[in-house]
């Protein structure tokens, strides 16, 4: 039994950016070696954050008066992940009710970020809603010298009077 268990955590360690299923074993197995200083302080920790931590109830700018819905991650069919899986439905039954009047789409800008967004823009059409989404380009304090030609390009596009 601690075998598949051990396993188990293996695979879940594994679906976290960064590490595969050789990191994850190295760090499953690094752990299971210090039990009592790692593993399961690592444990508390963790059960403690997932009863206590809300997703987004904090504005991170102070710069936004609005109210936000935290969809809970992207569509991501490599991931495996499909629109039931998000909260995409409460999303849409606020912008029906008429409360919301702007949805601001704050998608990173990768694949799945974009299919997400245009995912949402095809299930809020027909709303009186406007939809936006933040600008992409060169961050503040970037220099142009380290980015790619994308994001250039993407900032190019977005560009407006000075």
């Amino acid at each position: 039994m601690a075998g598949s268990e051990i396993e188990r955590l293996i695979q879940l360690l594994a679906k976290l950016p960064g590490l595969g299923p050789r990191s994850a074993r190295r760090a499953v197995l690094h752990m299971l070696k210090r039990r009592e200083a790692l593993m399961l302080p690592t444990a508390d920790a963790i059960r403690s954050v997932a009863q206590s931590i809300l997703p987004c109830s904090v504005e991170r700018t102070a710069s936004y008066p609005g109210r936000y819905h935290v969809l809970g991650g992207i569509l991501s069919a490599l991931d495996g992940v499909r629109p039931e899986d998000l909260n995409i439905a409460g999303l849409v039954t606020r912008c029906a009710s008429g409360e919301v009047r702007e949805v601001i789409l704050a998608m990173n800008a990768t694949v799945d970020g974009q299919s997400t967004a245009h995912y949402l823009t095809d299930r809020l059409e027909g709303t009186a809603v406007k939809i936006s989404r933040l600008a992409h380009g060169v961050p503040i304090g970037g220099e142009l010298d380290y980015l790619d030609e994308g994001t250039l390009a993407a900032a190019l596009k977005a560009r407006r009077p000075f």
